[in-house]
This record gives C-alpha cells, structure tokens and sequence, in this order.
C-alpha cells in the first residue's frame, strides 16, 4: 500500500469506535448510513436531558458528574465536556464550580477538575464519556453534523443536556 492510493473511493459504514447504543444516536444525525460494529458493547442507553434554564443545566451538569465519578467511579481525567461556544458562553458559571467539580476550558486535571472543550477544538480526539453541553436547536453551531461529530467522541458514555 502506498499513497496516494488510486481507487475508487468507497464509504466506510462500519462505526468502530462507540457503543452500539452511542452509535444508534450518532447514526441519527448521520448525512449517511451507519452502523456499528457487530462485535461492539451494547453500551448504556445515551442520556437526553432538557431544561430550558441555565441553572437547571448547571445543576443536571452537576448531577451527572457526580453520578459518573462517585456512583460510576470514572476518573474524571476520562470525562469531557464538549460545547458550541468558548465557556464563557455556556451555563458553567465564571468560576468554573459546577457541583463538587472544576470545569476547565483546556487541558489541565485535578482531583475534581473536568475539561472543557469546544466541539471545533476536540476534533479527531475521543474521551471515554463525553457531556454535549447547551446543545440548542436554534443555535447554527449544534446542526445535524455538529452532533454527529461532537457525539462520535465519546467510546463509553454519552450525555446530552439540552436547552429545548
């Protein structure tokens, strides 16, 4: 095998990487058809979770992360939360404390710190349980492909909180 390789292009339809249940919800925001490997974990159900107030957001985030690192016993190190905007613009509110966590824009980690990224900014990197946050149904930044992309990163779990 060499590059370029000179042959036809074919579509990849098989989904390696996610759950069996995160793949199903990814396929849905899908411009093609996929599936998932037939070898793959069925996986825990995909969380939606709507509430139209920043601080029922706020508070649903909090819930989640304490379900996934106290209840769960993931390391926090493992979990990302992924947005449309910087997170000045999120429901996270300016010191970052959201429940018993640190939610941190970057890379850095802590005990109780939690990364937060952009979607644009997390492209081609996976995490083993990933929160979509503030995902708007108005906003032009949360389309279809958006989605699509933001929820294929997540291999484990997936949580999706909702404005509408």
């Amino acid at each position: 095998m060499a590059f370029p390789i000179n042959g036809p292009e074919f579509m990849l339809s098989d989904n390696c990487p996610n759950t069996k249940a995160i793949c199903e919800y990814v396929a849905r925001h899908a411009s093609e058809m996929m599936r998932s490997m037939v070898r793959a974990p069925d996986g825990e159900e995909v969380q939606e979770l709507v509430n139209p107030s920043p601080r029922g957001r706020q508070a649903r985030l909090g819930a989640i992360l304490d379900d996934m690192v106290f209840r769960q016993g993931l390391s926090p190190d493992r979990i990302i939360i992924l947005g449309g905007h910087n997170i000045a613009r999120t429901c996270i509110p300016t010191n970052g404390i959201v429940g018993r966590f640190k939610v941190v824009e970057g890379g850095a980690t802590g005990r109780h710190t939690v990364r937060y990224h952009t979607y644009m900014k997390f492209k081609g990197c996976e995490a083993d349980a990933v929160i979509l946050l503030d995902v708007d149904p108005n906003d032009a930044r949360w389309s279809d492909r958006a989605i699509y992309t933001t929820a294929s990163r997540a291999k484990h779990l997936l949580y999706v909180v909702r404005t509408a």
